[in-house]
Protein backbone atom coordinates (compact mmCIF):
# COMPACT_ATOMS: atom_id res chain seq x y z
CA UNK A 1 0.00 0.00 0.00
CA UNK A 2 1.37 3.55 -0.69
CA UNK A 3 1.83 6.17 1.31
CA UNK A 4 -0.79 9.29 0.78
CA UNK A 5 -0.02 12.57 1.19
CA UNK A 6 -3.16 14.58 1.78
CA UNK A 7 -2.47 18.51 1.73
CA UNK A 8 -6.34 19.70 3.26
CA UNK A 9 -7.42 16.55 5.04
CA UNK A 10 -3.94 16.52 7.15
CA UNK A 11 -4.26 20.19 8.23
CA UNK A 12 -7.59 20.03 9.23
CA UNK A 13 -6.46 17.13 11.38
CA UNK A 14 -3.21 19.02 12.79
CA UNK A 15 -5.57 21.70 12.84
CA UNK A 16 -7.86 19.23 15.32
CA UNK A 17 -5.17 18.62 17.50
CA UNK A 18 -3.58 21.84 17.68
CA UNK A 19 -6.58 23.87 18.16
CA UNK A 20 -7.36 21.06 21.01
CA UNK A 21 -4.56 21.96 23.77
CA UNK A 22 -2.13 19.39 21.79
CA UNK A 23 0.37 21.57 21.17
CA UNK A 24 3.04 20.89 23.98
CA UNK A 25 1.75 17.07 23.12
CA UNK A 26 3.01 16.95 20.12
CA UNK A 27 6.35 19.41 20.42
CA UNK A 28 7.17 17.22 23.97
CA UNK A 29 7.47 13.57 21.89
CA UNK A 30 10.35 12.39 24.14
CA UNK A 31 7.84 11.88 26.87
CA UNK A 32 4.24 11.00 25.49
CA UNK A 33 3.55 8.50 23.16
CA UNK A 34 2.95 9.89 19.64
CA UNK A 35 -0.10 10.87 17.05
CA UNK A 36 0.13 8.89 14.18
CA UNK A 37 -1.29 10.77 11.08
CA UNK A 38 -2.81 7.88 9.02
CA UNK A 39 -4.56 6.85 5.83
CA UNK A 40 -6.10 3.72 5.38
CA UNK A 41 -2.93 2.13 8.14
CA UNK A 42 -0.49 4.09 5.42
CA UNK A 43 1.54 6.92 7.37
CA UNK A 44 0.86 10.50 5.65
CA UNK A 45 2.62 12.74 7.68
CA UNK A 46 6.02 13.65 9.50
CA UNK A 47 6.05 15.67 12.71
CA UNK A 48 9.17 17.16 13.67
CA UNK A 49 10.56 18.39 17.12
CA UNK A 50 9.66 22.00 18.03
CA UNK A 51 8.51 22.54 14.30
CA UNK A 52 5.47 24.11 13.49
CA UNK A 53 2.90 21.58 12.12
CA UNK A 54 1.34 24.14 10.28
CA UNK A 55 4.92 25.83 8.70
CA UNK A 56 5.55 21.88 7.79
CA UNK A 57 2.46 22.18 5.29
CA UNK A 58 2.87 25.48 4.04
CA UNK A 59 6.61 24.23 3.21
CA UNK A 60 5.38 21.01 1.40
CA UNK A 61 2.66 23.15 -0.73
CA UNK A 62 4.91 25.25 -1.72
CA UNK A 63 8.38 23.00 -2.21
CA UNK A 64 8.79 20.80 -5.05
CA UNK A 65 10.37 18.00 -2.63
CA UNK A 66 7.01 17.89 -0.44
CA UNK A 67 7.30 14.33 -0.83
CA UNK A 68 10.45 14.35 1.54
CA UNK A 69 8.17 15.20 4.02
CA UNK A 70 4.97 12.54 3.73
CA UNK A 71 6.71 9.19 2.92
CA UNK A 72 8.30 9.06 5.70
CA UNK A 73 7.83 5.72 7.86
CA UNK A 74 5.22 5.23 11.16
CA UNK A 75 8.29 5.18 13.30
CA UNK A 76 9.88 8.05 12.04
CA UNK A 77 6.43 9.92 13.76
CA UNK A 78 7.35 11.60 16.85
CA UNK A 79 7.92 8.48 19.10
CA UNK A 80 6.51 4.52 17.96
CA UNK A 81 3.24 4.34 20.20
CA UNK A 82 0.53 4.84 17.83
CA UNK A 83 -2.90 4.80 20.07
CA UNK A 84 -4.30 7.89 18.99
CA UNK A 85 -4.53 8.27 14.95
CA UNK A 86 -6.47 10.22 12.76
CA UNK A 87 -8.13 9.35 9.85
CA UNK A 88 -8.11 10.49 6.77
CA UNK A 89 -9.84 9.23 3.79
CA UNK A 90 -8.75 7.97 0.81
CA UNK A 91 -7.28 10.48 -1.90
CA UNK A 92 -3.98 11.49 -4.23
CA UNK A 93 -1.86 13.98 -4.85
CA UNK A 94 0.36 15.05 -8.09
CA UNK A 95 3.70 16.33 -6.89
CA UNK A 96 6.48 16.89 -9.81
CA UNK A 97 4.52 14.61 -12.51
CA UNK A 98 3.81 11.51 -9.79
CA UNK A 99 1.20 10.31 -8.22
CA UNK A 100 1.41 9.58 -5.00
CA UNK A 101 -1.71 8.37 -2.47
CA UNK A 102 -4.38 5.50 -2.37
CA UNK A 103 -7.04 5.61 -4.30
CA UNK A 104 -10.53 3.78 -3.85
CA UNK A 105 -9.22 1.00 -6.33
CA UNK A 106 -6.53 -0.02 -5.03
CA UNK A 107 -7.31 -0.14 -1.02
CA UNK A 108 -8.37 -3.74 -1.78
CA UNK A 109 -4.73 -4.75 -2.41
CA UNK A 110 -3.28 -4.20 1.01
CA UNK A 111 -2.69 -8.04 0.55
CA UNK A 112 -0.95 -8.84 -2.32
CA UNK A 113 2.43 -9.77 -2.75
CA UNK A 114 3.45 -7.09 -5.41
CA UNK A 115 3.94 -4.00 -4.92
CA UNK A 116 2.00 -0.57 -6.73
CA UNK A 117 4.68 1.81 -7.97
CA UNK A 118 3.28 5.39 -8.44
CA UNK A 119 2.82 6.28 -12.52
CA UNK A 120 4.36 9.76 -13.05
CA UNK A 121 8.03 8.51 -14.13
CA UNK A 122 8.14 9.32 -17.70
CA UNK A 123 11.59 8.56 -18.94
CA UNK A 124 13.56 11.08 -21.66
CA UNK A 125 14.40 10.09 -25.01
CA UNK A 126 17.79 9.20 -24.42
CA UNK A 127 16.42 6.09 -22.12
CA UNK A 128 15.57 4.21 -25.13
CA UNK A 129 18.39 4.87 -27.23
CA UNK A 130 20.03 1.62 -28.96
CA UNK A 131 23.67 1.22 -27.62
CA UNK A 132 25.45 -1.27 -27.61
CA UNK A 133 27.39 -0.48 -24.63
CA UNK A 134 26.63 1.04 -21.23
CA UNK A 135 24.10 4.46 -22.00
CA UNK A 136 26.23 7.04 -21.13
CA UNK A 137 23.84 9.42 -22.24
CA UNK A 138 20.91 8.77 -20.20
CA UNK A 139 23.21 8.27 -17.25
CA UNK A 140 25.36 11.84 -17.07
CA UNK A 141 22.11 13.64 -18.99
CA UNK A 142 21.12 16.21 -16.23
CA UNK A 143 16.98 15.89 -15.26
CA UNK A 144 14.58 18.61 -15.13
CA UNK A 145 13.06 16.66 -12.15
CA UNK A 146 12.73 13.14 -10.85
CA UNK A 147 10.30 11.68 -13.13
CA UNK A 148 12.72 12.05 -16.50
CA UNK A 149 15.29 9.92 -15.08
CA UNK A 150 14.94 6.51 -17.40
CA UNK A 151 11.66 4.01 -15.99
CA UNK A 152 13.80 0.69 -16.16
CA UNK A 153 16.94 -0.13 -14.88
CA UNK A 154 17.60 -1.95 -18.48
CA UNK A 155 17.72 1.26 -20.48
CA UNK A 156 20.58 2.14 -18.67
CA UNK A 157 22.54 -0.90 -20.42
CA UNK A 158 24.80 -1.35 -17.21
CA UNK A 159 24.87 -5.62 -17.86
CA UNK A 160 25.39 -7.85 -20.27
CA UNK A 161 22.20 -9.50 -19.62
CA UNK A 162 19.81 -7.15 -18.35
CA UNK A 163 17.98 -9.47 -16.20
CA UNK A 164 20.89 -9.98 -13.89
CA UNK A 165 22.74 -7.74 -12.09
CA UNK A 166 24.62 -9.58 -9.89
CA UNK A 167 27.62 -10.62 -12.17
CA UNK A 168 28.97 -9.04 -15.91
CA UNK A 169 28.99 -5.45 -16.01
CA UNK A 170 28.66 -4.50 -19.85
CA UNK A 171 32.24 -3.02 -19.93
CA UNK A 172 33.76 -1.95 -23.20
CA UNK A 173 36.42 0.74 -24.23
CA UNK A 174 34.31 3.06 -23.08
CA UNK A 175 33.69 1.68 -19.25
CA UNK A 176 36.17 0.35 -16.56
CA UNK A 177 34.27 -0.91 -13.38
CA UNK A 178 34.56 -4.03 -11.58
CA UNK A 179 32.50 -5.85 -8.93
CA UNK A 180 33.42 -5.04 -4.84
CA UNK A 181 32.79 -6.19 -1.53
CA UNK A 182 32.83 -4.60 1.81
CA UNK A 183 34.52 -5.57 5.06
CA UNK A 184 31.51 -5.52 6.89
CA UNK A 185 28.24 -4.78 5.55
CA UNK A 186 25.23 -2.91 6.14
CA UNK A 187 22.88 -4.88 7.67
CA UNK A 188 19.22 -5.31 5.44
CA UNK A 189 17.00 -8.03 6.54
CA UNK A 190 19.69 -10.43 5.63
CA UNK A 191 19.77 -9.30 2.32
CA UNK A 192 22.62 -10.07 0.19
CA UNK A 193 24.16 -7.56 -1.83
CA UNK A 194 26.06 -7.26 -5.04
CA UNK A 195 27.88 -4.18 -5.73
CA UNK A 196 29.54 -2.62 -8.67
CA UNK A 197 31.53 0.46 -9.38
CA UNK A 198 31.40 1.81 -12.89
CA UNK A 199 32.97 4.83 -14.53
CA UNK A 200 33.62 6.37 -18.08
CA UNK A 201 37.18 5.71 -19.59
CA UNK A 202 39.17 8.90 -19.23
CA UNK A 203 38.38 9.47 -15.49
CA UNK A 204 39.21 7.86 -12.37
CA UNK A 205 38.70 8.45 -8.23
CA UNK A 206 40.84 10.76 -5.95
CA UNK A 207 42.05 8.62 -3.00
CA UNK A 208 40.84 9.41 0.38
CA UNK A 209 41.95 7.72 3.60
CA UNK A 210 39.16 8.07 5.92
CA UNK A 211 36.35 9.48 3.51
CA UNK A 212 34.55 7.90 0.43
CA UNK A 213 36.98 8.31 -2.27
CA UNK A 214 36.36 10.99 -4.76
CA UNK A 215 34.45 9.71 -7.53
CA UNK A 216 34.61 11.68 -10.97
CA UNK A 217 31.41 12.63 -12.51
CA UNK A 218 30.10 9.92 -14.59
CA UNK A 219 30.18 7.43 -11.79
CA UNK A 220 27.54 4.84 -11.12
CA UNK A 221 27.69 2.73 -8.24
CA UNK A 222 25.29 -0.34 -8.22
CA UNK A 223 23.73 -2.19 -5.31
CA UNK A 224 21.36 -5.15 -6.13
CA UNK A 225 19.61 -6.10 -3.30
CA UNK A 226 18.41 -10.34 -3.18
CA UNK A 227 16.95 -12.19 -0.60
CA UNK A 228 18.04 -16.03 -0.33
CA UNK A 229 15.50 -18.54 0.91
CA UNK A 230 17.73 -19.68 3.32
CA UNK A 231 20.84 -18.15 4.34
CA UNK A 232 22.31 -21.49 4.32
CA UNK A 233 22.45 -21.13 0.47
CA UNK A 234 25.33 -20.46 -1.90
CA UNK A 235 25.78 -17.06 -2.43
CA UNK A 236 24.09 -16.84 -5.95
CA UNK A 237 21.59 -20.16 -5.35
CA UNK A 238 17.75 -19.73 -4.54
CA UNK A 239 17.50 -15.49 -4.33
CA UNK A 240 15.21 -13.47 -5.39
CA UNK A 241 16.00 -9.91 -6.97
CA UNK A 242 14.38 -7.00 -4.93
CA UNK A 243 15.93 -3.95 -5.71
CA UNK A 244 18.57 -2.23 -7.59
CA UNK A 245 20.10 1.23 -6.01
CA UNK A 246 21.79 3.38 -8.15
CA UNK A 247 23.86 6.48 -6.97
CA UNK A 248 25.03 8.19 -10.24
CA UNK A 249 27.30 11.25 -10.06
CA UNK A 250 26.17 13.86 -12.44
CA UNK A 251 27.99 17.49 -12.66
CA UNK A 252 25.05 19.16 -10.30
CA UNK A 253 26.14 16.50 -7.36
CA UNK A 254 25.04 12.74 -6.35
CA UNK A 255 21.61 11.33 -7.69
CA UNK A 256 19.98 8.10 -5.94
CA UNK A 257 17.68 6.01 -8.22
CA UNK A 258 15.54 2.95 -6.46
CA UNK A 259 14.78 0.25 -9.08
CA UNK A 260 11.61 -2.30 -7.54
CA UNK A 261 12.47 -5.66 -9.68
CA UNK A 262 8.99 -6.75 -11.86
CA UNK A 263 7.00 -9.69 -10.25
CA UNK A 264 8.68 -11.66 -13.31
CA UNK A 265 12.40 -10.55 -12.53
CA UNK A 266 12.94 -9.38 -16.18
CA UNK A 267 13.23 -5.88 -15.26
CA UNK A 268 13.23 -3.08 -12.18
CA UNK A 269 10.91 -0.03 -12.32
CA UNK A 270 12.15 3.39 -10.88
CA UNK A 271 10.13 4.51 -7.92
CA UNK A 272 9.86 7.79 -6.29
CA UNK A 273 8.22 5.96 -2.83
CA UNK A 274 8.51 3.72 -0.37
CA UNK A 275 7.65 0.31 -1.73
CA UNK A 276 6.83 -2.75 0.79
CA UNK A 277 7.13 -6.48 0.28
CA UNK A 278 5.92 -9.46 2.56
CA UNK A 279 8.77 -11.95 2.57
CA UNK A 280 10.01 -15.21 4.70
CA UNK A 281 13.40 -16.42 4.77
CA UNK A 282 14.72 -19.25 7.32
CA UNK A 283 18.19 -18.16 8.93
CA UNK A 284 19.67 -20.10 11.32
CA UNK A 285 16.68 -22.86 11.20
CA UNK A 286 14.10 -20.10 11.88
CA UNK A 287 11.71 -18.88 9.72
CA UNK A 288 11.44 -15.16 9.68
CA UNK A 289 8.80 -13.11 8.01
CA UNK A 290 8.45 -9.22 7.51
CA UNK A 291 8.34 -6.33 5.66
CA UNK A 292 11.03 -5.68 3.17
CA UNK A 293 10.93 -1.81 2.31
CA UNK A 294 12.36 -0.36 -0.83
CA UNK A 295 13.24 3.12 0.65
CA UNK A 296 12.24 6.01 -1.64
CA UNK A 297 14.26 8.38 -2.62
CA UNK A 298 14.42 11.01 0.10
CA UNK A 299 14.99 7.99 2.16
CA UNK A 300 17.74 7.79 1.11
CA UNK A 301 18.84 11.37 1.78
CA UNK A 302 18.12 10.57 4.84
CA UNK A 303 21.62 8.43 5.40
CA UNK A 304 23.17 9.74 2.65
CA UNK A 305 23.80 13.62 3.50
CA UNK A 306 26.29 14.81 4.68
CA UNK A 307 26.03 17.98 7.09
CA UNK A 308 29.32 20.05 6.73
CA UNK A 309 32.47 19.44 4.57
CA UNK A 310 35.00 16.72 6.02
CA UNK A 311 38.71 16.89 5.58
CA UNK A 312 40.53 14.16 4.41
CA UNK A 313 43.84 13.44 6.53
CA UNK A 314 45.20 12.05 3.09
CA UNK A 315 43.08 13.56 0.09
CA UNK A 316 40.52 15.68 -0.83
CA UNK A 317 37.97 17.73 1.20
CA UNK A 318 34.92 15.75 0.99
CA UNK A 319 32.07 18.20 0.61
CA UNK A 320 28.30 18.02 2.22
CA UNK A 321 25.90 17.44 0.72
CA UNK A 322 24.75 13.75 -0.54
CA UNK A 323 27.66 11.45 -0.63
CA UNK A 324 27.68 7.85 -0.93
CA UNK A 325 28.78 5.78 2.16
CA UNK A 326 30.31 2.76 1.81
CA UNK A 327 32.99 2.99 -0.55
CA UNK A 328 36.26 3.87 1.49
CA UNK A 329 39.97 2.77 2.50
CA UNK A 330 39.13 0.48 5.45
CA UNK A 331 35.68 -1.28 3.95
CA UNK A 332 37.50 -2.72 0.77
CA UNK A 333 40.87 -3.19 1.83
CA UNK A 334 40.57 -7.25 1.88
CA UNK A 335 41.45 -9.76 -0.13
CA UNK A 336 37.80 -11.23 -1.82
CA UNK A 337 37.85 -14.40 -3.86
CA UNK A 338 34.53 -13.12 -5.51
CA UNK A 339 36.24 -10.34 -7.14
CA UNK A 340 39.77 -11.12 -8.07
CA UNK A 341 41.43 -12.81 -6.04
CA UNK A 342 43.50 -9.95 -5.00
CA UNK A 343 43.12 -6.85 -2.44
CA UNK A 344 40.46 -4.57 -3.70
CA UNK A 345 42.42 -1.61 -3.47
CA UNK A 346 45.24 -3.23 -5.18
CA UNK A 347 42.64 -4.42 -8.07
CA UNK A 348 40.90 -0.82 -8.36
CA UNK A 349 44.43 0.41 -9.03
CA UNK A 350 45.45 -2.27 -11.74
CA UNK A 351 42.42 -0.96 -13.23
CA UNK A 352 42.80 2.26 -13.24
CA UNK A 353 39.80 3.35 -11.39
CA UNK A 354 42.11 5.30 -8.92
CA UNK A 355 43.83 8.91 -10.63
CA UNK A 356 47.06 7.84 -8.89
CA UNK A 357 49.00 4.90 -7.19
CA UNK A 358 47.98 3.97 -3.59
CA UNK A 359 49.99 6.30 -0.77
CA UNK A 360 51.29 2.50 0.88
CA UNK A 361 50.80 -1.08 0.12
CA UNK A 362 47.30 -2.26 1.82
CA UNK A 363 49.07 -3.80 4.56
CA UNK A 364 49.84 -0.13 5.89
CA UNK A 365 46.31 1.03 4.62
CA UNK A 366 43.56 1.67 6.99
CA UNK A 367 41.32 -1.51 7.69
CA UNK A 368 38.59 -2.71 9.38
CA UNK A 369 37.82 -6.95 9.75
CA UNK A 370 35.76 -8.88 7.94
CA UNK A 371 32.17 -9.52 9.70
CA UNK A 372 30.49 -11.90 8.09
CA UNK A 373 27.00 -10.59 8.41
CA UNK A 374 24.97 -13.83 8.41
CA UNK A 375 27.17 -15.85 10.52
CA UNK A 376 28.70 -13.16 13.18
CA UNK A 377 32.16 -13.89 14.88
CA UNK A 378 33.14 -16.11 17.74
CA UNK A 379 36.20 -17.14 19.94
CA UNK A 380 37.42 -12.74 20.40
CA UNK A 381 39.64 -11.46 22.83
CA UNK A 382 38.87 -7.97 24.07
CA UNK A 383 41.09 -6.34 21.70
CA UNK A 384 39.27 -8.24 18.66
CA UNK A 385 36.05 -7.53 20.07
CA UNK A 386 36.94 -4.16 20.13
CA UNK A 387 37.97 -4.30 16.82
CA UNK A 388 35.00 -5.87 15.22
CA UNK A 389 32.47 -3.78 16.91
CA UNK A 390 33.65 0.04 16.27
CA UNK A 391 33.86 -1.93 12.31
CA UNK A 392 30.16 -2.73 13.24
CA UNK A 393 29.22 0.46 14.11
CA UNK A 394 30.90 2.65 11.70
CA UNK A 395 29.29 0.88 8.80
CA UNK A 396 25.51 0.50 10.63
CA UNK A 397 25.66 4.01 12.57
CA UNK A 398 27.94 6.46 11.57
CA UNK A 399 26.62 7.49 8.99
CA UNK A 400 24.77 9.63 11.40
CA UNK A 401 26.75 9.59 14.46
CA UNK A 402 29.50 11.48 13.51
CA UNK A 403 30.43 15.26 14.00
CA UNK A 404 29.42 15.94 10.34
CA UNK A 405 26.14 13.29 10.59
CA UNK A 406 22.40 14.54 11.41
CA UNK A 407 22.95 13.11 14.95
CA UNK A 408 25.80 14.81 15.37
CA UNK A 409 24.64 16.60 18.09
CA UNK A 410 24.50 13.25 20.51
CA UNK A 411 27.35 12.91 22.91
CA UNK A 412 28.71 9.83 20.92
CA UNK A 413 30.14 9.20 17.62
CA UNK A 414 31.14 5.99 15.40
CA UNK A 415 33.54 6.36 13.21
CA UNK A 416 36.05 3.63 13.24
CA UNK A 417 39.23 5.54 12.93
CA UNK A 418 38.47 7.19 16.16
CA UNK A 419 40.88 6.17 18.90
CA UNK A 420 40.18 4.22 22.07
CA UNK A 421 36.34 4.08 23.48
CA UNK A 422 36.36 7.85 24.95
CA UNK A 423 33.55 9.11 22.81
CA UNK A 424 31.86 5.90 21.89
CA UNK A 425 29.00 6.47 24.92
CA UNK A 426 30.50 5.39 27.56
CA UNK A 427 28.62 6.45 30.26
CA UNK A 428 26.83 9.08 27.56
CA UNK A 429 23.30 10.38 27.58
CA UNK A 430 21.22 10.20 24.59
CA UNK A 431 19.49 13.49 23.91
CA UNK A 432 16.28 12.79 22.22
CA UNK A 433 15.34 9.10 23.57
CA UNK A 434 14.63 8.00 27.07
CA UNK A 435 12.78 5.23 26.81
CA UNK A 436 15.74 2.73 27.37
CA UNK A 437 16.65 -0.06 30.41
CA UNK A 438 18.62 3.51 31.69
CA UNK A 439 19.80 6.56 30.52
CA UNK A 440 23.08 5.40 29.31
CA UNK A 441 24.18 4.91 25.73
CA UNK A 442 26.36 2.42 27.29
CA UNK A 443 26.75 1.28 30.55
CA UNK A 444 30.35 -0.53 31.18
CA UNK A 445 29.86 -4.34 31.54
CA UNK A 446 26.24 -4.49 31.06
CA UNK A 447 24.98 -4.86 27.83
CA UNK A 448 21.65 -5.16 29.52
CA UNK A 449 21.24 -1.73 30.85
CA UNK A 450 23.07 0.01 27.49
CA UNK A 451 20.49 2.10 25.28
CA UNK A 452 23.07 1.30 22.32
CA UNK A 453 22.43 -2.40 22.91
CA UNK A 454 18.11 -1.69 23.20
CA UNK A 455 17.91 -0.04 20.30
CA UNK A 456 19.70 -2.34 17.83
CA UNK A 457 17.64 -5.19 19.41
CA UNK A 458 14.24 -4.06 18.77
CA UNK A 459 12.40 -4.14 15.67
CA UNK A 460 9.97 -1.40 16.54
CA UNK A 461 9.75 2.62 16.73
CA UNK A 462 12.69 2.49 19.14
CA UNK A 463 15.27 0.37 16.89
CA UNK A 464 18.37 1.32 15.24
CA UNK A 465 19.20 2.34 12.37
CA UNK A 466 15.83 3.96 12.28
CA UNK A 467 15.86 2.63 8.24
CA UNK A 468 16.90 -0.38 6.33
CA UNK A 469 15.85 -2.61 8.43
CA UNK A 470 12.51 -4.66 9.88
CA UNK A 471 14.18 -7.91 11.49
CA UNK A 472 16.76 -7.91 14.57
CA UNK A 473 20.51 -8.25 13.33
CA UNK A 474 20.87 -11.30 15.59
CA UNK A 475 24.98 -11.70 14.77
CA UNK A 476 25.42 -7.97 15.01
CA UNK A 477 23.56 -7.83 18.15
CA UNK A 478 25.37 -10.43 20.06
CA UNK A 479 28.93 -8.75 18.79
CA UNK A 480 28.07 -5.68 20.61
CA UNK A 481 26.47 -7.46 23.04
CA UNK A 482 29.96 -9.06 23.90
CA UNK A 483 32.11 -6.18 23.44
CA UNK A 484 29.85 -3.73 25.89
CA UNK A 485 29.94 -6.73 28.78
CA UNK A 486 33.76 -6.87 27.75
CA UNK A 487 34.44 -3.18 28.74
CA UNK A 488 35.87 -3.12 32.15
CA UNK A 489 33.51 -1.04 34.91
CA UNK A 490 35.66 -0.46 37.22
CA UNK A 491 37.27 2.27 34.96
CA UNK A 492 34.14 4.14 34.12
CA UNK A 493 31.48 5.87 36.53
CA UNK A 494 27.97 5.93 35.26
CA UNK A 495 25.96 8.04 37.88
CA UNK A 496 22.40 8.57 37.96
Amino acid sequence: MIRSQMFAPLRDALNGMTQSNNWDYLTNFTEQDSNCLVNNGASVGVLVDNTDPMGILRYAENSANADFLFEQEQKTLLTAGCDSKVSLEPNTVTINGVEYGINQEEQDDSASNTPNIPNGIVGNDLCTTDVNGINWDAITRESASYGENCTSLSHYNLFKDAKDPTQNLNLDASAKGTLYEMNVELFTDYSRKYRFVVMPDGVSAGYREQEVFDFPVGTVLIKTFVLPSNTTNARGQNEELIETRLLIHRTSGWVALPYVWNEDKTDAQLTAVSVPFERSIVHDGETLSFTYEVPSRNECTLCHKVEADVADPVGSTQPKGFSPIGPKTRNLNSVQATVSGSNQLTHWETLGLFNAALPNTPENLPKTPVFDTESGASNLTDDELLDYAKAYLDVNCAHCHRTEGKAASNPFKFEYWRDGIDQMGICARGITFHKGPSPYVIVPGDADNSVLHYRINVDNGNMMPELGRHVVHKEGVALIRDWINSIDAGSWNCVE
